[in-house]
């Protein structure tokens, strides 16, 4: 008999605390972090109306953790999808629909007076046929996100590495979710992201699609699935520039992105 996976999922009721907004004394906090990351990137893919919509609108397309998942179990390729996705002691999934919106950091030792250099499995990764690269100054995009957004949300950099059973557990016991942790090998990811303290809206699936089939042959539970939502802060021309991937100049072990 095949064996269907049911994970363990605290709802947003249980866990997810909304608040008003973020205080300025968190902005700062943020601020302060990020102020050696002088970019922000995001990486598109072919269809240039998603480009165009997000340099010209400010438009974030955000997704759920759930998703990240099933796009690894589904391709069996590890990358953009990522089955462990905000995975707590192994087995325990938290607040699994709140949107996320996902960005590469930029270093300083990646940049030069002309140049941002990145690593090749990046652009792999996320534009393997080609796309659009947004590079955002990134204090003004935080700025701009948190005038426009108004509610709650947490923001800041992924951190990789391997957690033990004791981490997790005051992870649980601080009430805090794995969205800012992830395995080691996804490190060259650079990842920062938001994540709103809201859900997305919840589809219940017919009967015949509630079993996720993945790559492997493993199958899993899915009643339903969460939609995305798309949130403009407006125009960022003013602090962003964007490329495509056949402007690019490549290197030895990645790209550079002409400044």
């Amino acid at each position: 008999m095949d064996t269907i996976f049911k994970a363990v999922v605290f709802t947003s009721q249980t866990y997810l605390e909304a608040k008003l907004s973020i205080s300025n004394k968190q902005l700062e906090e943020l601020l302060q972090l990020m102020k050696n990351i002088p970019y922000l990137v995001k990486f598109q893919g072919e269809n240039p109306q998603y480009a165009k919509n997000l340099i010209d609108m400010g438009e974030l397309h955000m997704c759920s953790a759930q998703y990240y998942i099933d796009e690894e179990l589904v391709s069996g390729v590890r990358g953009q999808g990522d089955k462990y996705e905000n995975e707590v002691m192994g087995f325990i999934h938290i607040d699994m629909g709140c949107p996320i919106y996902c960005m590469y950091a930029v270093y300083e030792c990646q940049c030069d007076d002309e140049f941002i250099w990145v690593d090749k499995k990046i652009i792999e990764d996320f534009c393997p046929s080609g796309g659009y690269i947004t590079v955002c100054e990134t204090l003004p995009f935080i700025r701009q996100f948190n005038r426009i957004y108004t509610k709650g949300y947490d923001a800041g950099l992924v951190t990789y590495g391997n957690r033990n059973v004791s981490f997790d557990m005051q992870l649980l016991g601080k009430r805090q979710t794995g969205h800012f942790f992830k395995r080691p090998d996804l490190k060259y990811q650079q990842e920062f992201r938001i994540v709103l303290d809201e859900k997305l809206n919840e589809k219940e699936l017919p009967e015949d699609r509630q079993v996720l089939v993945a790559k492997d042959g493993r199958r899993f539970w899915r009643p339903y699935e969460y939609g995305f939502k798309n949130f403009n802060i407006g125009d960022i021309t003013k602090f962003s520039k964007q490329v495509k991937t056949t402007d690019l100049e490549e290197y030895d072990t990645g790209y550079k992105i002409k400044m």
